[in-house]
């Protein structure tokens, strides 16, 4: 038997990338076509190297927004100014507040409610709207605006600023009302005295 035979009769030998026979059964999988990473070495320092780049891309990301978003925005205010002694709301009235900014806004804005009576604060989760240039609505029934609040004086507080920067923590609502906030919100308020539908 020649050479040639010998070739064709004995194993055959493996392509220059398959992996090495580890004495396992064939089991006659089809070639998915995934693309040989080389060695573990050569994919760690593509690691390496697209870490500093993603670090780079995140941190333009926020430049950008700084540029166009700052994370300041200016105080608000209720208008018409309301009464110093409060308005009276009846369960069966409406109810609207309009916070205007003192300047113009850029970026995007959310609010955030809060009622309070002495230094007792109660989150207060109204539907609200904010047009274009910043200013700030919540009007409704005053049935549904105050569902489960209990009548009397209370003074309603509501945060304006960036979304994910607004207050949650009663005390944060507390310095605000005293004159103390950050830049990226502000503090508006008024008071009301909920009454019930006269007889």
């Amino acid at each position: 038997m020649d050479s040639t035979e010998q070739n064709q009769d004995g194993p055959a030998k493996a392509p220059p990338n398959a992996p090495p026979n580890l004495g396992l059964p064939n089991l006659g999988l089809p070639n998915l076509g995934l693309p040989n990473l080389g060695p573990p070495a050569k994919r760690n320092r593509a690691a390496l190297l697209l870490a500093p780049a993603a670090g780079t891309v995140a941190v333009v990301l926020m430049l950008l927004r700084l540029h166009f978003e700052p994370p300041a925005v200016p105080a608000y205010s209720v208008r018409p100014a309301p009464p110093a002694a409060g308005i009276a709301l009846r369960r069966g009235g409406a109810f609207v507040i309009d916070l205007h900014p003192d300047s113009p806004v850029v970026g995007a804005v959310a609010a955030r409610g809060f009622l309070l009576q002495g230094e007792s604060v109660h989150p207060w989760d109204p539907p609200f709207s904010v047009d274009a240039d910043g200013e700030v609505h919540i009007a409704g029934p005053v049935g549904a605006l105050f569902a489960g609040v209990p009548d009397g004086a209370w003074e309603i507080a509501v945060a304006v600023g960036r979304p994910e920067m607004l207050p949650t923590a009663p005390n944060d609502v507390l310095r605000a009302r005293g004159g103390t906030s950050p830049d990226t919100w502000h503090l508006a308020w008024e008071r009301v005295e909920l009454r019930p539908d006269a007889p």
